[in-house]
């Protein structure tokens, strides 16, 4: 039923504003924004490059709301300047391609999200080169009669976590990530927390207790890896696992420094003591 009224709907009858009201269709719709200048493309489009012709540039939020009836639709548009943050990863947009792109497909077509996959890689590596840092400042004061005992065994796990940061780099460019340009925001996105001196410097089991606690956390952030890419990213699991071996080695050599259980080595891999 249609209702004409030329003096306005508040003019209306209350029981033909009911009828009117139930017979208009309300809708509204949210329009996501993006920005493909600092951003990977929304759409991935391979001619979305910053600094071409071919991005999409930058467009906020549309909201449109639209009433429609018998007699047809009237529609209502609303342009926001807010555009998404970026990426939950906070990594800057790839510049770049893909380095192996049929390997990246491959790894998708497995079911594995490669932009989480790359952020954990990113974030380990990250833990890796840091840990590299802070394990330099722990060897220095490890000195005197108890500090000497385990300097070596720290240096042995100083340099494996420096090959573990080289090793995960041209993985991560090779399903087309890349490192930050920016030495703070990469040291912040370490998966691990700092391995910083204790506030006792000759405090040698508050070192070892640090040295363990940092590799645990290695430990946690390869399994997570090696689960997610099992039997779907043979290259980056073989590679994680790798890591993870040494890893819990290192967790191992810490651990039993402090007197947590029976050892089961008889001496540290790659050393002579």
């Amino acid at each position: 039923m249609a209702v004409i009224c030329p003096r306005g709907f508040d003019s209306l009858p209350s029981e033909y504003k009911e009828v009117a009201i139930k017979k208009l269709e309300h809708i509204i719709r949210c329009e996501a924004g993006h920005d493909c200048v600092k951003f990977e493309c929304k759409w991935n489009h391979p001619a979305c490059i910053p600094g071409t012709g071919g991005t999409h540039g930058v467009r906020g939020l549309i909201l449109r709301f639209v009433v429609k009836g018998d007699k047809g639709a009237v529609q209502f548009v609303l342009l926001t300047d807010w555009v998404p943050p970026g990426p939950v990863s906070k990594l800057p947009r790839r510049k770049g391609g893909t380095m192996a792109k049929v390997a990246r497909e491959m790894v998708e077509r497995a079911g594995v999200d490669v932009e989480q996959l790359l952020e954990l890689l990113v974030n380990n590596a990250a833990a890796e080169l840091t840990t590299y840092y802070y394990y330099t400042i722990l060897r220095a004061n490890l000195i005197g009669l108890d500090g000497e005992t385990i300097k070596e065994i720290a240096e042995v796990a100083r340099i494996e976590d420096r090959n573990h940061f080289e090793a995960l780099v041209p993985r991560i460019y090779e399903l087309g990530g890349e490192l930050p340009d920016d030495m703070v925001q990469f040291h912040n996105l370490s998966a691990c927390r700092p391995a910083r001196l204790p506030e006792n410097p000759r405090d040698v089991k508050g070192i070892l207790t640090v040295l363990v606690e940092t590799e645990r956390c290695a430990v946690r952030g390869y399994t997570q890896i090696c689960n997610m890419t099992a039997g779907k990213d043979h290259r980056t699991y073989d590679l994680s696992l790798s890591i993870l071996h040494e890893e819990i080695e290192h967790e191992s050599w810490f651990s039993e420094f402090l007197g947590e259980g029976p050892s089961g080595h008889f001496k540290c891999s790659g050393s002579n003591w």
